[in-house]
């Protein structure tokens, strides 16, 4: 087909791609009829970038849209619409669940019973990874660890019993292999009749093994393509050699390119261009292109360094900001931003901080500003989702008084009705907590608060409290769907109310977009429920606690069209005037490998699986993308975060050292430069954060009339009157009191009390005692007397033991 004579494509870095790919299309079907295009189709590889190219190809002047694909769904391609996956992702690591339960019973010093869920979901992950590269699970049989310690054994022969259990239970089909389906029938398919249509994969780096193989395949079809995001253009062929070596070049970010290249025998440094657009910066691209050379050619800097191009306009558009803090950074960052909103430009900031953007987003709220966040906020710091953590939490144990205020005092609570009156109520018995000391409140304690009282509202909101609220918990061991089920049974009668309206039963708890992702997570729960093990009920909090802090929400009404906040993997999609990276710190960006608890380093090169360097290697592409698609740019780190100092990323630090070395071309002055640019926004931000100092407020002298001054002071009020007479003004004559902690403690002051009341008790009870059952007695009145008073068992255990060590002696005594 004309246009496509190349099996490979590439899109330069500094360029931006959907906008690429679009202008290379168009011209590639410029000479051929407008149906033409219609009956092409385009493999992306995220539902953003499909978006992007549809939106460009809009722009664009009126013709046929090439029909798009998700290279995680070729279903439209193959058919396969019978076979989709036919249950969740949820509900096989529900199954998972049940599997390292039984593990960590059979051996508790493998891991916490809390981690339960994360190390099934780390087991869910590697299961889809052994799918995805194509790997036999067979192979997980033969691994070899004879040095290796206990553990390895151990999660070897674990995974054993899970690849059995999994093959005897007939596993539905899920995501991954469902994939795996698509591209065998494909390859079948394509292999009898070849595909005549133009097929072209885009924006890939075949990250993957199944996007892998599936490039391999649309590679040998007749009008197959392949358009490959961010190639180094600046790379020497001595450099691109380097990265043949798996073990040391997995971790460069032109490795995945140079790969795909290899598999077509073709040069990376051959592979034809894609459109006629010009990147944004050469010099630029040349410059990261040395700084990021693979280690083993580090040395070729000395002479490479002096033929770069003009350093000096390759970094005259680069900020770089060492924050001495994460706050500093933030400040900085946001007044970027506005400045951007002020003068009408594109601004993205870059980073998988997600602390950081937060921080961002809320100084940018100060000036009205709302920035488009890919990412949006974490469905468990969410109204809803904060909601339901805390009523899970209080299913499982004990309900203090702290987290039962905290509960009536959330948003969603009783709001379905009367929320002034349940606020009042609120606030009435949280000053009878604090003023009796109440660690743990119970139905009668409120009931009897209610009945003095004496109002139907209060009789009425206690009642509501008590019955929906205080019996809520469980313990034991029960069926999933069960917990699921009286989860949601109480957020509803919670959010509800005493006095809930009829048309609108369960409040504010479903409103909104993450109210409703709530109730849509809570369908998923149910529909999942039945491949869950039973489990105990703590183990249900954690489990649920691990799926919801895997969900995101994006809120926003109306945010800022030109202000991004993006993630590190939309580098590649979305372009802008100005470009923030931020986060460059080590285990930040790049973030540290995850650790596998299953497979260590040498048993997953031994099952031919990634190795940890991959996620560095791919990182680093995404940040060499972004750092040259910006005709500004802002590199920023926090010198220290909030426990200690950190390290610069890797990246930026081969940045660092390679203008440094090359005074005699500029480099450094280039540097300094870069670091001037950015002190300047850091002093902009301390004067924009710094608070004008205020004289203190002078000592209160207040005179109260003789007739109100205190008649007697104790003994240790004398020192108190010395040292803050204020006090003893406000003790004393104002009458006023300090409330008691919510978060009572069994402290010295507690015991003497419980010690007082029974030792005055069993006085009383003395004389019609029989002498030899005083002892007996003294321990009887201890128990009773801590199980009303010290609510805590382990503190009921030591106090009462204590007497019971002392009960035959005291009443030998006061014999």
């Amino acid at each position: 087909m004309t246009g496509l004579e190349a099996k490979i494509y590439g899109v330069s870095l500094g360029v931006d791609f959907p906008k690429a790919f679009v202008q290379g299309l168009i011209a590639r079907f410029a000479d051929q009829p407008p149906h033409a295009l219609a009956k092409a189709h385009v493999i992306v590889n995220s539902e953003r970038m499909m978006r992007r190219i549809r939106d460009l190809l809009i722009q664009e002047r009126a013709t046929f849209h090439p029909k798009m694909h998700l290279v995680t769904d070729l279903s439209k391609l193959c058919d396969c619409y019978d076979q989709r996956p036919s249950r969740s992702a949820l509900a096989l690591r529900l199954e998972l669940v049940g599997l390292v339960t039984r593990l960590i019973e059979a051996q508790p010093d493998l891991a916490a019973r809390s981690s339960v869920y994360a190390l099934s979901d780390s087991l869910a992950k590697l299961i889809d990874e052994i799918q995805s590269e194509g790997i036999d699970p067979q192979v997980i049989e033969t691994l070899d660890v004879p040095d290796q310690s206990g553990h390895w054994a151990r999660s070897l022969e674990f995974l054993k019993i899970v690849q059995t259990y999994l093959k005897n239970r007939n596993l539905d089909r899920d995501a991954q292999s469902f994939l795996r389906l698509q591209l065998s029938e494909l390859t079948k398919q394509w292999e009898k009749s070849p595909i005549l249509d133009p097929i072209i994969i885009a924006g890939s780096t075949g990250s993957r093994g199944t996007t892998l193989d599936l490039m391999r395949v649309v590679g040998g079809l007749p009008n197959g393509a392949i358009v490959l995001p961010g190639l180094d253009r600046e790379m020497s062929p001595t450099a691109w050699d380097q990265l043949a070596d798996a073990l040391s070049g997995q971790d460069h970010p032109q490795y995945r390119l140079a790969q795909i290249a290899r598999g077509f025998d073709l040069a990376p440094n051959a592979i034809p261009e894609w459109s006629n657009l010009t990147p944004v910066n050469v010099g630029r691209n040349a410059v990261f292109s040395l700084a990021l050379r693979p280690a083993p050619v580090t040395d070729t800097w000395r002479q490479d360094g002096p033929l770069l191009p003009d350093i000096s306009r390759a970094t005259q558009e680069m900020t770089w900001i060492n924050a001495p803090s994460k706050r500093a950074e933030a400040l900085a960052i946001a007044l970027r931003m506005r400045k951007a909103v002020k003068t009408g430009k594109t601004v993205a900031l870059i980073t998988p901080d997600r602390q950081l953007t937060r921080q961002i987003t809320a100084t940018l709220n100060k000036w009205k500003v709302l920035p488009d966040d890919s990412a949006g906020m974490p469905l468990q710091l969410s109204p809803p989702g904060r909601f339901m953590r805390h009523v899970a939490s209080m299913i499982a144990r004990p309900i203090s008084a702290s987290g039962l205020l905290a509960l009536l005092k959330h948003p969603l609570t009783h709001s379905a009705g009367q929320r002034g009156v349940h606020l009042l109520l609120t606030r009435e018995l949280e000053l009878f907590i604090r003023k009796e000391g109440i660690p743990f409140p119970t139905p009668d304690i409120l009931t009897n608060w209610a009945e003095e009282r004496g109002d139907d509202d209060s009789i009425a909101w206690v009642k509501w409290v008590a019955s929906v609220i205080l019996n809520i918990g469980r313990s034991g061991t029960g069926a999933f769907r069960d917990w699921v089920t009286h989860h949601l049974t109480s957020a509803c009668a919670i959010a509800a109310g005493h006095a809930p309206d009829a048309e609108n039963p369960t409040g504010e708890l479903w409103k909104h977009k993450a109210g409703a992702q709530v109730q849509s997570l809570f369908d998923t729960l149910t529909d999942a429920a039945d491949a869950a093990e039973p489990l105990d009920i703590r183990d249900y909090v954690d489990v649920f606690a691990g799926i919801l802090s895997q969900e995101e929400v994006r809120d926003f009404a109306q945010p800022h069209p030109n202000i991004l906040i993006l993630g590190t993997l939309e580098a590649r999609v979305q372009g802008a005037e100005t470009i923030i990276l931020s986060g460059l710190n080590e285990n930040t960006w790049p973030d540290a490998p995850t650790p596998d608890p299953w497979l260590n380093r040498k048993m997953r090169v031994q099952a031919g699986l990634l190795l940890p360097e991959r996620r560095i290697g791919l990182s680093a592409h995404d940040f060499q993308m972004a750092v040259t698609l910006g005709r500004e740019v802002w590199i920023t780190r926090a010198v220290r975060s909030d426990d200690a100092e950190t390290i610069a990323s890797r990246w930026i630090n081969r940045l660092s050292n390679l203008l440094q070395g090359l005074e005699k071309s500029g480099g450094k002055t280039a540097f300094d430069d870069m670091i001037k640019r950015g002190n300047d926004w850091l002093d902009m931000a301390a004067a924009y954060d710094h608070s004008p100092k205020l004289d203190p407020a002078k000592r209160p002298s207040v005179v109260p009339p003789v007739s109100a001054r205190p008649k007697e002071l104790s003994v240790t009020e004398i020192k108190t009157l010395i040292r803050d007479p204020y006090s003893i003004y406000a003790k004393r004559v104002l009458g006023l009191r300090s409330l008691d902690s919510l978060d009572q403690t069994p402290d010295a002051r507690l015991r003497g009390i419980i010690i007082h009341e029974v030792m005055e008790q069993f006085c009383r009870d003395w004389p019609n005692i029989a002498a030899d059952e005083r002892a007996e007695h003294l321990i009887t009145l201890t128990r009773n007397t801590l199980s009303d008073r010290a609510p805590w068992a382990l503190t009921q255990l030591m106090w009462q033991s204590r007497m019971i060590r002392i009960a035959d002696w005291f009443v030998v005594q006061e014999t």
